[in-house]
Order: C-alpha cells, then structure tokens, then sequence
C-alpha cells in the first residue's frame, strides 16, 4: 500500500506549526550557515535556476532566492505551498511553487541548475526513484545537495534507541501546534531509510545513477551505552553530488 496520501495529510496539518519554525529559522545564524554552504553551488556567472525538493514552508527556496536564483519550491502539500508562498512574500523574495510527488516530478528533463533538499527523502517510499527523476531534470553538471538525518533509525538500531532514550538526547520537535507524531511515526515503520544508516546509502545510490560525490559531512552524536563506553552516532548529514549525462 502506499503512504502518499497519509503523509500528505500529516504534513498539511503540520504546515503552521513548521512554518513558524522555519520564520525562527531564517531569523537566526542558520540562515547563514545554510546560505554559506548554498553559495559554493551557485554558478555566479549566469542566473541560476534552482529547485527545491520538499520545500515545505520555503526555507531553502527563500534562500536561493535571495542569493539571486530563479527559485522554484515543490512540496506535495497544499498548505506547505502556501505558508511558502506568504513567507517569501514577508521576506522580500520572488519564489515559484509547483505541487506534486517529489518521486515523480511531471517536469523535463535538463530543467535546473541545482536542486536542494532538506529533510525530506527519508520521509519518501521510493527514495531511489526519487534520485533518479532528480538526476533527469538537472542539467549536465548539475548539482543535488541534501541534508538530511537517521532521524527514525531508533526503531531498527539498538544503538539509536540507546542514545534516544539516554539524558544527552534532544527532541527535535518544535512548534508542534497540538499535532500528534503518532501518524508520522507509524508511517515511519515502514519507510525503507528508517533502516539504513546514512549518508552511506545515499552516496551508494547516487554513484550507482552516475553522480559524483562532491562533499560529503556528518554531525555526530554522543552519548555512553551501558557498559559506559562512548559511543558515536551520525546525526544528520549533508552530501553533495554532481549530474553526470
């Protein structure tokens, strides 16, 4: 069966809540630590076209915008398309939005200079197909960067669930606005990456299609298992790759 729909409703109902804080977020030194990064990507001597893959409220599309692109956001959700749409329009920018499954983009192909992603593949069935329909709508050259995270790895791997439920551990959820995980978390179960330790399968996958690996970066985790030994765990990740046609 497929989960498309139930994601899309969970996330529509999450919009307002994450739309706060993604405002928090371009309001803060992320921002620039995001756009730092994005500027080694951006070809300064022509207008770059530029997508966002899952841009939900318009984080990164807001900020490829504001570095000059022609900026496109896609998310499969209504209401994330509109608070992205308000958002750049507070914040002084021009953003184009397209609705649609970020598996199958009914765009053409050699379309975009660069296309970005920020927590969305894990969240996908078919994150395989999803790279490869990316690869064909990127011109020859160019680039795909995602960050991302083990964000569900707690439900397969012992050692994740040791550290989720050690003292050191954070809860990434904000602005919730009443909104229950208990859907997203079911989901979770049975979506393919909440069992694969990444970036390795990302740049796996992404060489198997041809790209190659530009830069690859790992936040780690810390915490003591139960025999007290220190233990490491990747985080979250960025992995930066380049089309090759």
């Amino acid at each position: 069966m497929s989960y498309l729909e139930d994601i899309k409703s969970y996330w529509n109902k999450r919009a307002e809540g994450y739309s706060i804080s993604n405002r928090e977020s371009l309001n803060s030194d992320e921002k620039e630590e995001y756009e730092e990064v994005l500027k080694k990507y951006i070809n300064k001597d022509e207008k770059c076209k530029a997508i966002d893959m899952g841009c939900g409220p318009g984080f990164l599309a807001i900020l490829l915008a504001n570095l000059g692109c022609e900026s496109y956001g896609f998310d499969c959700t209504e209401n994330m398309l509109l608070e992205a749409e308000e958002n750049s329009k507070q914040v002084g920018v021009k953003i184009h939005t397209i609705k649609g499954d970020a598996q199958n983009p009914h765009i053409e192909d050699n379309t975009f200079d660069l296309l970005v992603s920020r927590n969305l593949i894990w969240n996908l069935e078919n994150p395989e197909k999803a790279y490869k329909e990316w690869i064909r709508i990127l011109k020859p050259g160019g680039k795909i960067i995602i960050f991302d995270g083990n964000h569900y790895c707690y439900m397969f791997d012992e050692r994740y669930m040791e550290e989720r439920e050690s003292v050191t551990h954070v809860n990434d959820h904000k602005n919730m606005m009443g909104v229950s995980t208990e859907a997203i978390d079911k989901i979770a179960y049975n979506l393919p990456l909440s069992r694969e330790i990444r970036p390795q399968w990302d740049k796996e996958v992404l060489e198997s299609l041809g790209a190659r690996i530009i830069d690859i970066e790992i936040n780690e985790v810390s915490y003591k298992n139960k025999q007290n030994e220190d233990i490491k765990l990747i985080k979250s990740f960025k992995i930066v790759c380049e089309v090759q046609k």
